[in-house]
């Protein structure tokens, strides 16, 4: 889950809700489609008591993604990729009929980057992880009512402990994901599955003996063809506000969102 931005950028991808049946769903991953998204990553500044940033200059970056399953077994193979300025990025993995996830691994002229500009890095690690979080994954072997959540249990607790420990902050972070299914609407004229919702992280502390206090809000959105069970359009909008000494000292605004077309592999 990459986390992102402003609520009102949510809408921009869904058409007008058409209620269909709310019954209790069993999407199934098609293995003769494929997608093809492009995405859009951004950062803006809002406020920088440090004055090193610029405020209110968006920093964005285009990128384009795919995914694609093939039937391995009784599961599947899964190839994820994606197209930026950095490079090309490609994910693999094995995942079962229940969703287990087995061999994953990066590669890709982005990977080989990173992994030269910081060698002790775990690749193998880091592919795992992303390969929980691809989102037709979560629907393998998996059934939904409205409101039951996206992600599981076990899996939002795993991905609050990876961004708490990613912040590398010398105090505890506390973390909430709720993402419903929604129910079925339509998406560009397609039978659509919508799941929908927040993370929140909170923590206060200190660092070098100055009070911080940390608060993100992320809302998700995330739309499946009903046909295939493949994205259709998939958005983050987050908020990252940071207080020091009882004074605002920085707020970051980010977005990832992407848009896909299906067609025949």
């Amino acid at each position: 889950m990459k986390i992102a931005y402003a609520a009102t950028a949510l809408a921009l991808g869904l058409a007008p809700a058409a209620a269909l049946a709310q019954a209790r769903i069993s999407p199934v991953v098609s293995t003769s489609m494929h997608r093809t998204c492009q995405g859009e990553t951004g950062r803006t500044v809002l406020h920088d008591a440090s004055g090193q940033s610029q405020i209110g200059q968006p920093q964005v970056a285009p990128d384009t993604r795919a995914f694609r399953a093939t039937r391995s077994g009784a599961g599947y193979a899964f190839h994820q990729s994606a197209s930026h300025s950095g490079g090309q990025t490609d994910l693999r993995v094995d995942v079962a009929a229940t969703g287990a996830i087995s061999n994953a691994r990066l590669s890709g002229s982005a990977i080989e980057a990173a992994r030269a500009a910081n060698p002790q890095a775990d690749i193998n690690a880091l592919a795992y992880s992303l390969a929980q979080e691809i989102p037709e994954r979560l629907l393998v072997g998996r059934s939904f009512a409205v409101g039951d959540q996206y992600y599981p249990d076990d899996l939002r607790n795993t991905l609050i402990g990876q961004m708490t420990s990613a912040m590398g902050l010398p105090f505890p972070i506390r973390g909430t994901i709720d993402m419903p299914y929604r129910g079925e609407s339509t998406f560009n004229g397609r039978r659509a599955y919508v799941f929908e919702g927040t993370l929140q992280l909170n923590g206060q502390g200190a660092v070098q003996g100055r009070p911080v206090v940390l608060t993100m809000s992320s809302d998700v959105r995330v739309t499946h063809d009903a046909e295939t069970g493949l994205v259709l359009d998939y958005r983050t909008a987050q908020d990252l506000d940071i207080t020091l000494d009882g004074q605002p000292f920085q707020r970051n605004r980010t977005h990832d969102n992407y848009t896909c077309q299906i067609a025949a592999q």
